[in-house]
């Protein structure tokens, strides 16, 4: 992609170096990519002042959709669940560029972001009331904390693993094996994913 490019400036090329650079783990590279494939795209569906509007290029539509969801993926790899929302919510916006089945898979994953990112917010209250924790009511509150972040996604672990630690430091050692072995049930989960 990167010969074509010394050629000439296109779109797709940019895209598809995007997603090579993507799998091989160079997300600022993926990033940086993406975003120009999406700014040529905006360039050429920009109508000149005075002239008619003219509809937009499915495969243009097609590319930017799949730029978003790439942007989105990256910046989800980076641990960015802002700016993996506001990508995948622009692959979304794309009307013709997704066929049903990669949007049904988008609208998940925004979901699932969405549900981790918030949960990510209870479990740092839960971790700061945890760390100040020195009695056992401390402790309590941590835990009820934890449970907030459980029910806002259960399938993280690394706050069922937060919370069994907290039940350990409470003497709730059933409780602490019961979560333990969540974890565990959902790292071989993700695993087989």
């Amino acid at each position: 992609y990167t010969a074509a490019l010394k050629l000439a400036t296109n779109a797709r090329c940019f895209a598809n170096r995007a997603v090579a650079s993507m799998f091989l783990g160079n997300l600022e590279h993926c990033l940086e990519d993406g975003a120009m494939a999406i700014k040529i795209l905006d360039q050429r569906s920009k109508v000149p002042e005075g002239t008619i509007g003219f509809s937009k290029d499915p495969q243009d539509e097609m590319v930017r959709a799949r730029c978003q969801v790439r942007l989105g993926t990256a910046y989800l790899w980076k641990g960015a669940f802002g700016k993996a929302e506001e990508h995948f919510d622009k692959a979304l916006e794309c009307e013709e560029g997704l066929d049903f089945e990669m949007r049904q898979r988008v609208k998940g994953d925004l979901e699932r972001v969405r549900k981790a990112r918030a949960a990510l917010v209870a479990k740092e209250k839960a971790d700061a009331a945890a760390s100040r924790a020195r009695d056992q009511e401390g402790l309590e509150s941590a835990i009820g904390l934890y449970e907030e972040a459980v029910s806002l996604d259960a399938d993280s672990a690394v706050v069922y693993a937060n919370r069994c630690h907290a039940k350990l430091r409470a003497g709730k050692l059933k409780e602490c094996l019961a979560d333990s072995e969540l974890v565990r049930s959902e790292e071989r989960r993700v695993g087989k994913e």
